[in-house]
Protein backbone atom coordinates (compact mmCIF):
# COMPACT_ATOMS: atom_id res chain seq x y z
CA UNK A 1 0.00 0.00 0.00
CA UNK A 2 1.29 3.45 -0.84
CA UNK A 3 1.73 6.04 1.88
CA UNK A 4 -0.12 9.32 1.23
CA UNK A 5 2.20 12.27 0.60
CA UNK A 6 1.30 15.78 1.75
CA UNK A 7 1.42 18.29 -1.07
CA UNK A 8 1.60 21.99 -0.57
CA UNK A 9 -0.71 23.95 -2.83
CA UNK A 10 0.12 27.50 -3.78
CA UNK A 11 -2.78 29.86 -4.11
CA UNK A 12 -2.45 33.17 -5.84
CA UNK A 13 -4.05 35.99 -3.91
CA UNK A 14 -3.83 39.53 -5.23
CA UNK A 15 -0.64 38.69 -7.08
CA UNK A 16 1.08 37.11 -4.10
CA UNK A 17 1.66 33.42 -3.59
CA UNK A 18 0.21 32.07 -0.37
CA UNK A 19 1.11 28.59 0.85
CA UNK A 20 -1.87 26.40 1.84
CA UNK A 21 -1.57 23.01 3.53
CA UNK A 22 -2.80 20.03 1.53
CA UNK A 23 -6.04 18.43 2.69
CA UNK A 24 -5.48 15.48 4.98
CA UNK A 25 -5.51 12.08 3.26
CA UNK A 26 -8.28 9.69 4.33
CA UNK A 27 -7.16 6.91 6.66
CA UNK A 28 -6.04 3.75 4.87
CA UNK A 29 -9.01 1.77 6.28
CA UNK A 30 -11.48 4.17 4.60
CA UNK A 31 -10.10 3.15 1.20
CA UNK A 32 -11.30 -0.45 1.69
CA UNK A 33 -14.92 -1.04 0.65
CA UNK A 34 -17.09 -2.96 3.12
CA UNK A 35 -17.95 -6.53 2.08
CA UNK A 36 -21.62 -6.64 1.09
CA UNK A 37 -22.02 -10.34 0.33
CA UNK A 38 -21.87 -12.73 -2.59
CA UNK A 39 -23.71 -12.01 -5.80
CA UNK A 40 -24.83 -15.21 -7.50
CA UNK A 41 -25.87 -15.05 -11.14
CA UNK A 42 -27.46 -18.27 -12.43
CA UNK A 43 -25.65 -19.62 -15.46
CA UNK A 44 -26.91 -20.83 -18.77
CA UNK A 45 -29.66 -19.57 -21.03
CA UNK A 46 -33.14 -18.70 -19.83
CA UNK A 47 -35.53 -21.67 -20.24
CA UNK A 48 -37.88 -21.40 -23.21
CA UNK A 49 -41.16 -23.16 -23.87
CA UNK A 50 -40.56 -25.65 -26.70
CA UNK A 51 -44.07 -27.18 -26.99
CA UNK A 52 -47.43 -26.75 -25.35
CA UNK A 53 -50.63 -28.75 -25.53
CA UNK A 54 -52.91 -27.24 -26.44
CA UNK A 55 -50.77 -25.29 -28.89
CA UNK A 56 -51.03 -21.51 -28.87
CA UNK A 57 -54.38 -20.56 -30.47
CA UNK A 58 -55.48 -24.19 -31.02
CA UNK A 59 -58.97 -25.61 -30.59
CA UNK A 60 -59.15 -28.87 -28.62
CA UNK A 61 -61.97 -31.10 -27.38
CA UNK A 62 -63.83 -30.14 -24.23
CA UNK A 63 -63.84 -32.35 -21.14
CA UNK A 64 -60.64 -33.93 -19.86
CA UNK A 65 -57.43 -32.10 -20.82
CA UNK A 66 -53.77 -32.86 -20.14
CA UNK A 67 -52.27 -29.35 -20.18
CA UNK A 68 -48.65 -29.91 -21.23
CA UNK A 69 -45.73 -27.45 -21.14
CA UNK A 70 -42.40 -28.75 -22.44
CA UNK A 71 -39.18 -26.74 -22.05
CA UNK A 72 -35.89 -26.76 -23.93
CA UNK A 73 -33.87 -27.77 -20.83
CA UNK A 74 -34.25 -29.65 -17.52
CA UNK A 75 -36.47 -27.91 -14.98
CA UNK A 76 -36.99 -27.84 -11.19
CA UNK A 77 -40.06 -29.91 -10.20
CA UNK A 78 -41.13 -27.59 -7.38
CA UNK A 79 -40.98 -24.39 -9.47
CA UNK A 80 -44.04 -23.92 -11.71
CA UNK A 81 -46.87 -21.46 -12.21
CA UNK A 82 -50.23 -21.81 -14.01
CA UNK A 83 -52.29 -18.68 -13.24
CA UNK A 84 -55.64 -17.24 -14.40
CA UNK A 85 -55.86 -14.06 -16.47
CA UNK A 86 -58.37 -11.39 -15.43
CA UNK A 87 -61.47 -11.54 -17.62
CA UNK A 88 -60.58 -14.90 -19.24
CA UNK A 89 -61.82 -18.43 -18.53
CA UNK A 90 -59.40 -20.70 -16.68
CA UNK A 91 -59.60 -24.54 -16.75
CA UNK A 92 -60.61 -26.45 -13.62
CA UNK A 93 -57.38 -28.26 -12.71
CA UNK A 94 -55.79 -30.47 -10.10
CA UNK A 95 -53.70 -28.62 -7.55
CA UNK A 96 -50.23 -29.74 -8.67
CA UNK A 97 -48.66 -30.54 -12.04
CA UNK A 98 -46.20 -33.39 -12.52
CA UNK A 99 -42.73 -33.00 -14.01
CA UNK A 100 -42.25 -36.05 -16.24
CA UNK A 101 -39.14 -38.27 -16.30
CA UNK A 102 -37.56 -36.20 -19.10
CA UNK A 103 -37.33 -33.33 -16.53
CA UNK A 104 -38.49 -30.94 -19.29
CA UNK A 105 -42.25 -31.57 -19.45
CA UNK A 106 -44.89 -30.46 -16.93
CA UNK A 107 -48.40 -31.95 -17.18
CA UNK A 108 -51.40 -30.57 -15.33
CA UNK A 109 -54.71 -32.46 -15.47
CA UNK A 110 -57.67 -30.18 -16.14
CA UNK A 111 -61.24 -30.07 -17.40
CA UNK A 112 -62.48 -27.55 -19.97
CA UNK A 113 -66.03 -26.65 -21.02
CA UNK A 114 -66.99 -27.07 -24.68
CA UNK A 115 -67.23 -23.92 -26.82
CA UNK A 116 -65.13 -21.83 -24.42
CA UNK A 117 -61.96 -19.77 -24.95
CA UNK A 118 -59.24 -20.07 -22.28
CA UNK A 119 -56.13 -18.13 -21.24
CA UNK A 120 -53.45 -19.42 -18.85
CA UNK A 121 -50.54 -17.33 -17.56
CA UNK A 122 -47.45 -19.56 -17.57
CA UNK A 123 -44.48 -18.61 -15.42
CA UNK A 124 -45.83 -15.73 -13.33
CA UNK A 125 -43.32 -15.20 -10.47
CA UNK A 126 -42.05 -17.30 -8.78
CA UNK A 127 -42.69 -19.22 -12.02
CA UNK A 128 -40.94 -22.07 -13.78
CA UNK A 129 -37.17 -22.39 -13.20
CA UNK A 130 -34.46 -24.41 -14.94
CA UNK A 131 -32.08 -26.71 -13.06
CA UNK A 132 -29.41 -24.06 -13.67
CA UNK A 133 -31.56 -21.60 -11.69
CA UNK A 134 -32.80 -19.26 -14.44
CA UNK A 135 -36.52 -18.36 -14.55
CA UNK A 136 -38.59 -18.48 -17.74
CA UNK A 137 -40.05 -15.28 -19.16
CA UNK A 138 -43.81 -15.35 -18.38
CA UNK A 139 -46.18 -15.97 -21.29
CA UNK A 140 -49.91 -16.34 -21.89
CA UNK A 141 -51.21 -19.54 -23.48
CA UNK A 142 -54.55 -19.04 -25.28
CA UNK A 143 -56.65 -21.89 -26.64
CA UNK A 144 -60.30 -22.88 -27.12
CA UNK A 145 -62.39 -25.96 -26.44
CA UNK A 146 -64.68 -27.01 -29.29
CA UNK A 147 -67.85 -29.09 -29.34
CA UNK A 148 -66.20 -32.54 -29.18
CA UNK A 149 -65.80 -34.12 -25.75
CA UNK A 150 -62.97 -36.21 -24.29
CA UNK A 151 -64.38 -37.96 -21.22
CA UNK A 152 -61.54 -40.36 -20.43
CA UNK A 153 -58.22 -39.40 -18.84
CA UNK A 154 -56.25 -41.85 -20.99
CA UNK A 155 -57.75 -40.36 -24.16
CA UNK A 156 -56.74 -36.91 -22.88
CA UNK A 157 -53.17 -38.15 -22.39
CA UNK A 158 -53.17 -39.51 -25.96
CA UNK A 159 -54.44 -36.14 -27.27
CA UNK A 160 -51.50 -34.43 -25.55
CA UNK A 161 -49.00 -36.83 -27.13
CA UNK A 162 -48.20 -38.55 -23.83
CA UNK A 163 -47.46 -42.26 -23.51
CA UNK A 164 -48.20 -44.98 -20.96
CA UNK A 165 -44.78 -44.31 -19.40
CA UNK A 166 -46.03 -40.81 -18.55
CA UNK A 167 -49.04 -42.17 -16.61
CA UNK A 168 -49.93 -41.52 -13.84
CA UNK A 169 -49.49 -37.77 -14.20
CA UNK A 170 -50.79 -37.14 -10.70
CA UNK A 171 -50.91 -38.76 -7.31
CA UNK A 172 -54.16 -40.64 -6.93
CA UNK A 173 -55.03 -38.77 -3.71
CA UNK A 174 -54.35 -35.31 -5.17
CA UNK A 175 -56.28 -32.67 -3.25
CA UNK A 176 -57.22 -30.76 -6.41
CA UNK A 177 -60.66 -29.36 -7.08
CA UNK A 178 -61.62 -31.89 -9.76
CA UNK A 179 -60.36 -35.48 -9.55
CA UNK A 180 -59.88 -37.33 -12.82
CA UNK A 181 -62.72 -39.63 -13.89
CA UNK A 182 -60.71 -42.62 -15.03
CA UNK A 183 -59.34 -45.23 -12.66
CA UNK A 184 -55.64 -46.03 -12.27
CA UNK A 185 -54.37 -48.99 -14.30
CA UNK A 186 -53.60 -50.94 -11.14
CA UNK A 187 -54.95 -50.49 -7.62
CA UNK A 188 -52.90 -48.11 -5.47
CA UNK A 189 -50.75 -49.79 -2.83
Amino acid sequence: MRTPVAITVLMLSAGAAVAQPAPAAPPATALLAPKVGELVVPGGPQPKVAVTFPAQGATVAGGELALKVQFDQPMIASRWSFEPIDGAAFPVCLSTPRLLADKKTFVLLCQVRPNTAYAVQLGAPPGFAADAGRDMAPMVLKFSAGEDIVDDLHDALDEAGLEDADDPVMTWNDDGKTPPRSQPKSPPT
